[in-house]
Order: structure tokens, then sequence, then C-alpha cells
């Protein structure tokens, strides 16, 4: 049993600790002093504290973004568009840490922020709030300003020297609002920004509404912050870039492509050989090759390479088509797949009703063994003509008894719902598909043109197969039409067809995740799980 202390032991046991505490207190605020001059330094420290349990990979390009918003800080730079690769950290670093160190200098600053959904938005605002109110934030700076008790909201919170944080999502009223840096983080969804409506909407309301929104327009004033992934030649990069001069381009493609930036702050690509990756720590070249092969060469040059190529044609290239080698039997299917596009009357100037039918198989394409490797998928008939409701009933009924389809997909638009509830009346497995995105806590409805670049990731993979041959050796007509009218979408007069095409490569594309013994699927925005650890930002 140990001895009580003496009072005196007491008193110097309490002052050692006093003494402690005290020089634990001036490190952490001498730490401060330097962690508000450098965000490079702070991201490094604070970074336990937002992504406890994973491992900072420190990687040049992060230091560059850290550089160019210390230059916005300073005002240096008041309009910045920085180009980055998805997973590169580019949310935390400009929507989380540098609101965060801001205020550890400017305490009065105001931010708004946006992004394509406000649940994005919000996301990182309360990643900023969970950082200014952790421990290790305020042993430095709880001296500095407080978090406002009657306004501390996810969406929008102060603190006692009039700086706010307020999140939005694009299409959100903003009126009344005002801030000093206004950021812009994705403000286009992958699929979205595929849509010209829904790109000029968003082009708008920089236009419109965000310009309006500065607290401060003089020179050197407010500053505003794009960052994105490229998805579009038009999309809001493209737009404001387009304004020579006004914005700073900060551009780092995942595998460098020769182009040099000029930089008013004095940085540049240090890569010197074209081909070398952003991040290879985290993104080997395995992996980016995966990552490609599951983009397609479009999503592909814009996403990973901030060079987005013109949406206006030629997105179902015509070689992306693999022709079957004469002489090979065609494959046994495993699973057959219809599509119908079905129009609404039979005047000769209406679009005619089309069906496709599919095989899907596999096949190890180092040996041409079928049965064996990756799926594939063969188009093996296609029918189109301006019909009557009876008479595409009867074609579709004579279609199902001659392929035993395993889906038959049917979008529940024109004809399209009754015909599906006639073919299941007689037993045939015909269900509505739709293609559609989600958006918010709702999904909504694809246009063609968005449909067509989603589906062209599935067609310059290489999985995609028609039957060159007849059974004579005379070589097919109808396959070159479908291939044909595919690669002049959308500049067709009839794009019955594609619709069959581009909803099949869809469905295919999505079902492909459930099917055995194939690569897991990702969204067209993620990399694939198993050739990296999860990323980050």
């Amino acid at each position: 049993m140990s001895e009580a202390l003496s009072p005196l032991d007491s008193q110097l046991a309490s002052l050692k600790r006093q003494e402690s505490e005290l020089l634990i207190r001036k490190r952490d605020l001498i730490e401060a002093d330097v962690l508000s001059l450098s965000l490079e330094d702070y991201v490094k420290e604070a970074w336990p504290t937002v992504e406890r349990g994973r491992d900072l990979k420190w990687n040049w390009h992060i230091g560059y973004i850290c550089e160019y918003l210390e230059a916005v800080s300073d005002r240096e730079i008041t309009r910045l568009v920085i180009n980055i690769p998805p997973r590169c950290m580019k949310s935390l670093n400009v929507s989380v840490f540098h609101p965060t160190w801001t205020w550890t200098k400017d305490p009065a600053h105001q931010f708004l922020t946006l992004s394509n959904a406000e649940k994005l938005a919000i996301r990182d605002a309360v990643k900023s709030r969970r950082l200014l109110q952790s421990r290790w934030y305020q042993d430095r700076w709880s001296s500095r300003f407080r978090l406002s008790t009657d306004q501390n909201a996810k969406s929008r919170y102060e603190n006692d020297h009039g700086g706010h944080r307020i999140a939005f999502g694009f299409g959100a009223s903003i009126i009344g609002e005002g801030g000093d840096t206004i950021i812009i983080d994705d403000p286009h969804d992958v699929t979205g920004a595929q849509s010209e409506a829904e790109r000029n909407t968003t082009l708008e309301i920089f236009d419109e509404e965000i310009f309006g929104r500065m607290n401060d327009q003089a020179a050197g004033g407010s500053a505003i912050i794009v960052i994105m992934q490229r998805l579009h030649e038009q999309d809001l990069s493209g737009h404001v870039l387009a304004e020579e001069g006004e914005f700073e381009h900060l551009c780092l493609p995942m595998e460098y492509d020769g182009v040099k930036y000029h930089s008013v702050i004095g940085l540049d690509d240090p890569r010197q050989e074209k081909g070398q990756l952003l991040w290879p720590e985290r993104f080997p070249q395995q992996a980016i090759n995966t990552w490609k092969r599951r983009l397609g060469p479009y999503a592909a040059s814009g996403q990973l390479q901030q060079a987005p190529s013109p949406g206006e044609g030629g997105i179902l290239k015509r070689a992306w088509w693999r022709d079957w080698p004469m002489g090979k039997p065609l494959p046994q299917w495993e699973y057959v797949l219809q599509v119908y596009d079905t129009a609404f009357e039979t005047r000769e100037e209406s679009d005619f009703s089309a069906r496709t039918t599919w095989g899907l198989f596999r096949l190890d394409e180092t040996t041409m063994r079928v049965g064996e490797g990756r799926w594939n998928a063969m188009i093996i008939e296609r029918w189109a003509d301006r019909v009557g409701f009876p008479d595409l009933k009867l074609q579709a009924r004579m279609a199902a008894m001659e392929w035993d389809p395993d889906f038959i997909l049917i979008e529940p638009k024109a004809s399209g719902k009754s015909l599906i509830q006639e073919l299941v009346q007689m037993g045939i497995p015909a269900q509505e598909w739709t293609p559609t995105r989600s958006q918010g806590n709702s999904n909504r409805e694809v246009d063609k043109v968005s449909r067509a670049h989603l589906a062209s990731s599935v067609l310059a993979g290489g999985q995609v197969w028609y039957p060159r041959w007849g059974s004579n050796k005379n070589e097919l007509e109808w396959p070159q039409e479908v291939i044909d009218n595919c690669a002049n979408f959308p500049k067709t007069d009839h794009d019955d067809i594609v619709d069959t095409v581009t909803i099949a490569l869809m469905f295919l594309r999505r079902m492909w995740i459930d099917l055995p013994e194939d690569p897991d699927e990702d969204d067209e925005d993620t990399i694939d799980s198993r050739d990296v650890e999860p990323a980050y930002g």
C-alpha cells in the first residue's frame, strides 16, 4: 500500500503538472502560429484528425494545390480553376482544409461552397465543422474565434467574428447570401455533364447568380475557386477558361501529356516524360489501365487526362465493334437479351419500332476459347419497322419464340408499357427498363446522348461483337447498318436502333456486376477497389 504524499510533495506534484500543461499550451500556440503560415504543413498535421486510421501518402501535387490556395488567400489569385482526376484529394484540400486553415488567420472570412448535389456540399461542410470542433484544433486556435451557438447547422455555421460557411447544391437559391471566397467543387455530375440542358443550366447559374454573390467585386477582392474533373468540352471549366486570362488554370492529368502550363506563381508540372503518372504510389499503371478500360476513351480523356473530346459525334465508334472470325462457329449463348424501342404511330415520318437481340458468352481472348474468361456480348439480330400495335405485339411474340430470351427490356414510353403488359400475360419475360441516374433522393432519366456516352465504355472495352459472315460465307449487310447508325449518332435521322443498342450496353454494364467470375464493376468516376486501397478526397 503506497504512502500518502505529504502536503509539500502534493504541492510540488501539482506545480509540476501545471508547468507541464503550460509547456504543452505554449508548444501548441507556437505550432498554431507556424501552421497558420503554411497550408501544406497544416494539412499534414490536421490529417489524422480528419482521416482517422488512414495514412497520408503525400505527393507533390497536393503541395501544388496548397500553394495555389495560399495564393488565393493572399489574393495573388482571385480566379482559379483546378482540373484534377477523381480521388486525388481535391475536395479535402479545397473544401475541408483550406477554409478551416483560412479561419486560423482570418476568422471573419466568409465562404460559400457549392457542388452539383447539396449532399456533397454538406458532406465537406460537416467535415470542416468537425475539424473546427476537434480537440486538436481547439488546443491551437480556440482563443482566436468560437463557433456561434445560435447558427451551427450542417449546411450553415458562423463564428463570433462574422465568418461563415454556407453550403449549397447547384439549383438552390443563394439570393441574399455572399462570400469572400466562393468554392465550386464538382459543379457537374458525371452523367448530367453529357446533357446539354443540364450543362447549360449549371452555366447559367454560374453566370447569372454566383458572380453576383461576391462580397467585393473590385480587383483583388473576393475570389472564386472551381475544382473539378473535366467531363465535357463545354463544362464549367471549359466555359470559364474560354475567357482567356481571367482564370488561373492548374491542370494535372493522371498521365503526363507533355503540356506545360504557365503559372503566375512559378509552378509547373515537374514530370518530364509523357506517360508519367500523377500519383503512382496510390494509382499505379495497372490500376490506371483498368480504370481507363472501365471508363472508355471519351470519359477517360476527360476525367483522367482533363482533355475532354468533342461530344457532337463519334460517341459509338465503328472501330470499337469486333467482327467474329470467319469459319469459327458462333458461341453457345449463356444468356440472351432482347431490347425494344417502341414508337407511337405508323405514319411515314414517325420513328420506327425497333429491336436488337444479343447473345452473352464468356471468352478467353488469349486462346479464343468460349466459356472461359470475361463476359462478352454479340448482336445477333435486329428488326425495325413502322407497325401498328397488333403487328408489334405479333413481332415480339414471334421473336421471343425464336430466340428464347432470358431478358426482354422495353422502355415504358409510347406503346412500350402496353407491350410489356401483353407479353407478361403471355408468360414472356418482359420488363420495364428506363436508364436513370441517382440525383439526390430520386432517380432521374438519362437523355439519349448521355446514354451513348455511358454505353461507350462497354463498346470501347472490346467486349462487343457482331457476326460479319453468314452461313454461306457471304458478308452480312444488317450488322454494318447497325454499326453505321450508331457511328452517325446523334446526327442520324432515326435513332431507334441506336436506342436499343445503348440500353442493351448500359444494362449489360450493370448486369455483369452480378454474373459469376466477372471483375467488379464500378461507377463511372471510381476506380476498381481491388487495384488500390480506397482513395480519399
